[in-house]
């Protein structure tokens, strides 16, 4: 007897080699998402290391203040979290 419902026996032959397809189909289109994003928002590495100099965003107080304070050395990364160093010797995080 012929039926169109799937039998379990067919199901256990094709599972693993379907879902194996689908991920990697799945995979290549995200990945071609994210080179689209990243060249058209010209993304790039960061890439900071220690001894680095970058400067510290400041708070602004009125329209005549600086955007920035003086350059901070890098002396430690942890992934995206970076520890600085000021002139004076006060440590940021």
């Amino acid at each position: 007897m012929t039926t169109k419902l799937p039998e379990i026996a067919d199901l256990e032959e094709t599972e693993g080699l379907g879902n194996q397809q689908a991920r990697d189909h799945d995979a290549a289109k995200k990945q071609i998402v994210a080179d689209h994003f990243e060249e058209r928002y010209q993304a790039a590495e960061k890439c900071k290391q220690e001894g680095d100099l970058v400067l510290l965003e400041r708070k602004k107080e009125n329209k005549l203040s600086i955007h920035y304070e003086e350059p901070h050395q890098v002396t430690a990364c942890y992934g995206d979290q970076v520890k600085l160093k000021s002139a004076q010797g006060v440590e940021y995080k």
